[in-house]
């Protein structure tokens, strides 16, 4: 079972906006552990949006989750397109219409008719609140083994539906039991290539996976620890695979940090400066300390307070 993302939006392939709905969405599923592989954009076509659907569907999606297109405009049609590709009319729901026009009372003002498109929603759909806005999304279980998720594109109404309603509904259908935990060290005064070969044996695991990464001007070596169980904080696995690669790769490099960090010092003559031979030594024993007792950076799932800027980070897990 997976969930694929697919965000509907000329602006975003015209590049107009940057795509932070998807971001928020790939690590909202990583924390609910549940398996995400592919992403789609797609422009406010109906004929590209039921083949993006098409296309989910036959790479074996089990949740597809939309942002965009739910607005009250001509161009807004994700709702429609979604509805006509699973041969389901639409109906106009009576309790949107309510909650439309006392939004507009808020405000002081009278809805426009052309809201009433956002109360139409495929029959057998529930409605998926918005408490931000006027646009409310769907929770439909299209097919046996589909279901379908609708957000507006304004990420702060995206934000909170899926906080308020998307996840107990995932996690009441036993699609949020398990975790997907990441460890990110993030290294400078190393080429990716070098740190790649130093961490080699390391790439072919599945579970973790390991792998180099360019971050900036630095450089960073992930291991995501596959899916574990919520009640477990962080993956045993990932962390000796953290510490192991937080070895390999930290003789000749400073530490710059872990997940969520900025980067203490820059390569450059400040970073040379401010970490001499002295204070280097005691990075790397800092690290390899850590490294042996096989912890590596913080979870991502489990942020922990940035350290203020006059020392390094202490490399701990969760």
């Amino acid at each position: 079972m997976s969930a694929e993302i697919i965000c509907v939006g000329t602006e975003l392939l015209l590049g107009d906006i940057l795509n932070g709905n998807a971001r928020h969405l790939a690590r909202q599923l990583a924390d609910l552990g549940i398996p995400h592989y592919y992403q789609t954009v797609v422009g406010d076509n109906p004929a590209r949006i039921q083949a993006a659907i098409a296309i989910a569907i036959e790479r074996g999606a089990k949740i597809l989750i939309f942002t965009g297109g739910l607005g009250p405009t001509p161009d807004d049609l994700t709702i429609a397109a979604i509805a006509d590709y699973f041969k389901t009319p639409l109906s106009e729901r009576a309790e949107i219409i309510a909650d439309i026009e006392a939004k507009y009372r808020q405000r002081g003002r009278v809805m426009n008719p052309s809201n009433r498109k956002q109360a139409l929603i495929p029959d057998g759909a529930d409605v998926l609140p918005n408490p931000v806005g006027t646009a409310p999304g769907i929770i439909w279980r299209a097919a046996d083994d589909v279901t379908i998720l609708t957000f507006p594109g304004v990420p702060a109404e995206m934000r909170a539906m899926w906080t308020e309603t998307a996840i107990p509904y995932l996690q009441e259908q036993g699609w949020g039991d398990r975790v997907l935990t990441s460890e990110m060290l993030k290294f400078w005064g190393i080429s990716e290539s070098v740190l790649a070969e130093r961490v080699g044996d390391l790439f072919d695991s599945e579970n973790p996976t390991v792998a180099p990464y360019a971050d900036g001007g630095g450089r960073a070596i992930a291991a995501r620890d596959g899916l574990g169980a919520r009640h477990h904080r962080c993956g045993g696995a990932g962390r000796r695979h953290a510490g192991q690669a937080g070895r390999a790769g930290v003789r000749g490099a400073g530490i710059a940090g872990r997940h969520g960090d900025r980067a203490r010092a820059a390569p450059g003559r400040h970073a040379r400066s401010r970490v001499g031979a002295t204070s280097q030594r005691q990075q790397r024993s800092r690290f390899a300390a850590a490294g042996a007792a096989g912890v590596g950076a913080t979870s991502r799932t489990h942020p922990r307070p940035s350290p203020p800027p006059d020392r390094l980070p202490d490399l701990q897990c969760c």
